[in-house]
């Protein structure tokens, strides 16, 4: 993804918030990184996320399946939705831009780690 290698780490939901980071490499250097945080919020899940160490604008929940969540941001720039789709072992998020009715989208297709 992006020219590089993209790696993805996730802790498990205990205590009610699941934390994430993010990197990419290129050339043996990582040339990206992102932390993220899904949490309850005033009833409301949200997620965070912070590029490069920077909070960004949150993400609220609106619809989930057990092997789907979306996430959406309508006053935002590009992304407007976060799409997390679990199938196995596999984990694709796609981030889009629906409320600006743009066609851009990029896709992210993440393997379990043996």
């Amino acid at each position: 993804m992006w020219g590089g290698v993209f790696h993805a780490y996730y802790s498990t939901p205990e205590g009610g918030r699941i934390l994430s980071y993010s990197r990419l490499e290129k050339g043996g250097k990582s040339v990206f990184y992102e932390f993220e945080k899904l949490d309850v919020q005033k009833g409301q899940v949200v997620y965070i996320p912070f590029p490069g160490g920077q909070r960004k604008e949150h993400f609220l929940l609106t619809k989930s399946t057990e092997k789907r969540a979306v996430f959406e941001q309508p006053k935002k720039d590009f992304p407007t939705r976060i799409d997390f789709e679990r199938d196995g072992d596999t984990l694709r998020i796609t981030l889009s831009d629906p409320h600006n009715k743009s066609d851009q989208k990029e896709v992210f297709v993440l393997k379990r780690a043996p």
